[in-house]
């Protein structure tokens, strides 16, 4: 999303890496659910973590393109819901 409106190409949709490193995660999520499970915590603090860099992410692409303030915080608050 942040990169449609950024007017960027989606590299996702280039790069089959991104692909394989969901196909993976969700195959041990899903074969190891029961195990991960005792985990629930720290794969909690570990997610928000993640969307606050990726976040910031967001934030970094928007002043490196010389957005105003309000538009950099558009941006950074739709790269954490909405993704890249």
């Amino acid at each position: 999303m942040r990169d449609v409106v950024l007017d960027r190409p989606a590299v996702m949709l280039h790069d089959m890496n991104y692909l394989l490193v969901i196909l993976g995660a969700a195959m041990v999520t899903a074969l190891f659910a029961r195990c991960l499970k005792r985990y629930e915590g720290f794969f909690k603090y570990v997610d928000a973590l993640g969307l606050g860099v990726f976040s910031a992410i967001g934030a970094s692409l928007a002043v490196s393109r010389a957005l105003s303030p309000i538009s950099v915080l558009f941006i950074a608050s739709i790269t954490g819901a909405a993704g890249a």
